[in-house]
């Protein structure tokens, strides 16, 4: 059977693209400019963000791996921006959003958490598991949330958290398991005093 001409060609501009953009990472990174760097990596974003809605899953793959190698050496607030502008793209760089999402810096996660279409909800467990409060919230802001992530929220979450998911119980999603946040919190103290009571 003869190839497709269109994934062909597909192919080639992902090679094309790829080896330009790798150059541009290795002269932005051999000359050891922070000023270099950050300009590198808004022009590639600029590149996926143009072209984002064309681009083929192998080209993608090309700007995850150069993004994923210049975000290792930029300062949070460059940080931050490159997470804004990923945010609300429906294919952006999977590992790429995925790191970001992780960000200590609560600045650099936020736009991701609360809007990146491209986290899973064990992503989201994962993170409301391990990171702040401040993460906590931004997953809560998301459109939607599934009950697994909710139940974590509840789990975890400190006063600031509790008072939010009561203020806004009305969701239709989360209804059934926010209606009394304080309910649920009350619960499970009994059940650790319970666990410690003497036999």
């Amino acid at each position: 059977m003869a190839p497709d001409p269109a994934v062909c060609a597909g192919d080639v501009v992902a090679v094309s693209v790829g080896q330009s953009l790798i150059i541009e990472l290795e002269e932005a990174i051999q000359s050891g400019s922070k000023d270099k760097r950050i300009d590198a990596l808004r022009r590639i974003t600029d590149l996926f963000v143009a072209d984002a809605d064309r681009l083929t899953d192998q080209q993608i793959g090309v700007f995850d791996d150069i993004l994923g190698h210049l975000i290792k050496r930029i300062e949070s607030r460059a940080l931050a921006e490159l997470s804004r502008r990923l945010a609300p793209i429906h294919n952006a760089p999977i590992e790429v959003v995925r790191r970001l999402s992780r960000d200590d810096n609560i600045v650099v996660a936020e736009p991701i958490l609360t809007a990146s279409p491209r986290l899973s909800d064990s992503d989201l467990i994962e993170i409301a598991g391990t990171k702040t409060q401040a993460h906590l919230l931004a997953i809560y802001a998301r459109p939607q949330i599934g009950t697994a992530v909710t139940d974590i929220l509840l789990q975890r979450g400190n006063q600031d958290v509790f008072h939010t998911l009561a203020e806004n119980s009305g969701r239709t999603l989360l209804r059934p398991r926010l209606r009394d946040p304080c309910a649920a919190r009350r619960k499970r103290r009994a059940a650790r005093q319970k666990s410690r009571a003497p036999p």
